[in-house]
């Protein structure tokens, strides 16, 4: 009986220091809240659309948010941890977008995109090695693999390349 237990202490010792190895070796990844709670202002566009965040963020999500992130994963090569990174930082893109969408009357200002666009860019330069960044920027200008493009245009410039104006 003595071997047994020495043999099952060595089995525990090798365990608990490998998991040990295992947790030291994994990298810190930074977690980014996503404020998807109701916008509390008194405008034209609030009142006509209630919970308008919510409803439109869920279906960003469900219908836009999945495959625009597995072509990044793919782009990025990104492992499990920055994975999760990444899918909050563009999920709260989506609701930083919504949120300045109805605060803005239902038309989002140039500074309040470029506001939402700078704080999705600055998190993701934090998360990606340099050479990453530089893929995740084509992957989020081009609309064959990103699906959300229509979120993270200017709608101005937009406009623009087409040769139309947008109404104001």
């Amino acid at each position: 009986m003595k071997p047994f237990a020495l043999f099952l202490a060595f089995v525990w010792l090798v365990s608990e220091s490998s998991a040990e190895t295992r947790v030291e070796e994994l990298p810190e990844v930074p977690t980014f809240p996503v404020n998807n709670g109701p916008v509390h202002v008194d405008n034209d566009f609030a009142k006509g659309n209630p919970y308008f965040k919510q409803r439109a963020g869920t279906f960003y999500e469900t219908e836009y948010l999945g495959t625009s992130a597995a072509k990044l994963f793919k782009i990025l090569d990104l492992e499990l941890p920055k994975r999760v990174g990444a899918l909050d930082i563009i999920r709260g893109f989506i609701y930083d977008w919504l949120d300045f969408k109805v605060r803005d009357n239902g038309r989002i200002t140039a500074e309040h995109h470029a506001e939402a666009l700078s704080a999705m860019n600055e998190k993701f330069r934090r998360l990606l090695s340099p050479l990453q960044f530089k893929l995740y920027e084509v992957w989020r200008e081009d609309g064959t693999v990103n699906s959300l493009l229509f979120l993270m245009r200017d709608e101005a410039k937009s406009a623009e390349e087409r040769g139309t104006t947008t109404p104001q």
